[in-house]
């Protein structure tokens, strides 16, 4: 399966090997947002009914892997609930991912940083 998304570029090699491939449209760098999660978790959808062999993360950017979360979100937040239910949503993705039941391995070249580590 071959499938793009705005922010991600997801295929499955001969192999059954998912490459999964994080590009933020419109940036130099791999920042994380809401937008990025939303479709970081209709992936791990496409993912989960797919079901490959293993799955690769990489950064599609030559700059770096994931610079952390983009800043500008946090402006339009008006409370420390909308806070918290952003980076709950956020930590929950990630989570879905962790617990995918194939092997998942990221390759990490330049940079890594806040929620890149996740």
């Amino acid at each position: 399966m071959n499938k793009d998304y705005e922010h991600w570029h997801y295929e499955t090699d001969d192999h059954g090997i998912c490459w999964l491939s994080l590009d933020r449209a419109g940036e130099a760098v791999n920042t994380l947002n809401q937008a990025v999660f939303d479709e970081f978790s209709a992936v791990i959808s496409d993912i989960e009914q797919a079901k490959p062999l293993a799955v690769v993360l990489r950064s599609a950017k030559s700059s770096g892997f994931v610079f952390g979360a983009d800043i500008k979100q946090f402006v339009s937040l008006d409370s420390a609930e909308a806070a918290y239910q952003l980076i709950k949503g956020a930590q929950d993705v990630l989570n879905r991912f962790e617990s995918l039941p194939m092997p998942t391995v990221a390759l990490i070249s330049g940079f890594c940083l806040g929620g890149g580590f996740e």
